[in-house]
């Protein structure tokens, strides 16, 4: 396996089972779900993969300024979520029933997570934005419309994750945490 790959290996014996190669490096764990692996590469695609052969299902373009994507794609009901800073924003895609294609949903240009992933939460995502490699505020967003409920700004961007419909966010600049109850109302 090398970086410009996808591979799936026997948990029990460690052999390969397939091995795709994509157009540049792998930049995130992937997502699944129903059997389907999405993953994108450096050079700017979202790619879906059937689990169990490999085979490429489809592939869509995504690219911003300098190539990263370093968050996982959320994926919920038909839809796919994908950002990764730089000024480029985020884009919802509608996956068909049996995976096999994907259509534009939506695009918006406030929540380019920059890098410590996005949260799903009660319809609504949750993460923070790049201002620049320095700074970012935390977003809310309606998950089906893409509606901007919040940009707020403490300390700096993060990451954040979340258990029990808590958010804990994470300060990349100081270390400082925030527990923050999952409201799109306020930070």
């Amino acid at each position: 396996m090398n970086d410009d790959s996808i591979r799936a290996d026997n948990a029990d014996t460690g052999a390969e089972i397939w091995d795709f190669y994509t157009e540049g490096p792998v930049r995130f764990a992937p997502a699944y779900h129903k059997g389907n692996i999405f993953a994108t590469s450096d050079d700017g695609y979202l790619y879906c993969l059937d689990a169990k052969t490999g085979k490429l299902l489809w592939k869509y373009p995504f690219k911003n300024k300098c190539s990263a994507h370093p968050n996982t794609p959320v994926y919920s009901d038909g839809m796919l979520y994908v950002t990764a800073g730089y000024d480029y924003g985020g884009t919802m895609l509608k996956v068909s029933e049996d995976g096999t294609s994907v259509k534009l949903g939506w695009k918006d240009e406030v929540l380019d997570t920059h890098h410590g992933n996005i949260i799903l939460l009660d319809g609504y995502i949750y993460g923070a934005n790049w201002i620049n490699n320095r700074n970012g505020y935390w977003v809310c967003m309606e998950w089906e419309t893409g509606k901007k409920m919040y940009e707020t700004e403490w300390e700096n961007k993060g990451s954040i994750i979340s258990a029990e419909g808590m958010l804990y966010c994470y300060d990349e600049k100081d270390g400082n945490v925030a527990l923050v109850k999952g409201d799109p109302k306020e930070f």
